[in-house]
């Protein structure tokens, strides 16, 4: 229901205000109670929408799924009856934004100590969970909910011997950004030759970066660690195209 409220594109007149319920917590009993407020706008691009508080007139933005699924309902049979009789029905687009690789909120992510330092940044931990042969390391880092790692450590499940444990609140900012998640060494070349690098995010020089040190292990493991640039090396030009070539060809 959100996706199609969000695919409209323009909305019909008379649309708004519309009335609908969010459930809330009471502040006199703690109980959940739905309270009225007045729909006043919808915010396509990231799904959220602008309620005014029919008692007060405050107005505050609230994300879309939190009003009352049977009232968006009601909202989108509304905008969609209006558009019928304006002639402008058509079938919406949805124009929500992608679903975050790992899902926002604070987890556990256990991570192997044959990998990785107990130092190792967020962002390594975050983009080699995402790697596509994780599930096939002997040890996978894996992602847990406070409440699944406490259950393993008061069950004397959780393999203290064998992983560290980092506790990551994901959000859109630390969320990995999977365009350069898997390259070849040639892409790492190509990237250093045609100056890409100074195009890029800071976000996207961090994956590099971590896609870069992903080989750096490769090489640890294969007992080869001193071939390999270092990512520092590689981006500052100290690096010439046969040492590069050689140090990819170890690490695959």
């Amino acid at each position: 229901m959100i996706a199609a409220l969000c695919g409209i594109g323009e909305y019909p007149e008379g649309m708004f205000p519309h009335t609908v319920f969010v459930e809330q917590e009471s502040e006199e009993t703690g109980e959940p109670v739905y309270n009225q407020y007045k729909l006043v706008s919808i915010d396509q691009s990231n799904a959220t929408c602008v309620l005014e508080c029919p008692l007060t007139g405050e107005r505050e933005e609230y994300d879309l799924d939190a009003i009352e699924t049977d009232w968006l309902i009601t909202v989108w049979g509304w905008c969609r009856d209006l558009m019928v009789e304006q002639g402008t029905w058509r079938e919406p687009q949805c124009n929500l934004p992608p679903e975050p690789q790992i899902p926002y909120g604070l987890w556990a992510f256990i991570y192997p100590f044959s990998w990785f330092e107990l130092s190792a940044g967020d962002d390594v931990i975050l983009a080699a969970y995402l790697h596509e042969e994780n599930s096939d390391w002997e040890h996978p880092i894996e992602r847990l909910s406070p409440a699944e790692f406490a259950a393993q450590v008061n069950s004397e499940e959780f393999q203290d011997q064998v992983y560290f444990v980092r506790m990551i609140e994901v959000t859109e900012h630390n969320q990995p950004r999977l365009k350069y998640h898997s390259l070849t060494l040639n892409d790492f070349q190509g990237i250093m030759e045609e100056g890409e690098l100074e195009n890029l995010s800071d976000d996207e020089v961090r994956q590099i970066e971590t896609t870069y040190n992903d080989m750096v292990m490769k090489a640890f493991r294969n007992k080869n660690h001193d071939s390999v640039p270092s990512f520092d090396d590689l981006t500052e030009g100290r690096v010439i195209t046969e040492l590069l070539t050689k140090a990819v060809s170890e690490t695959l």
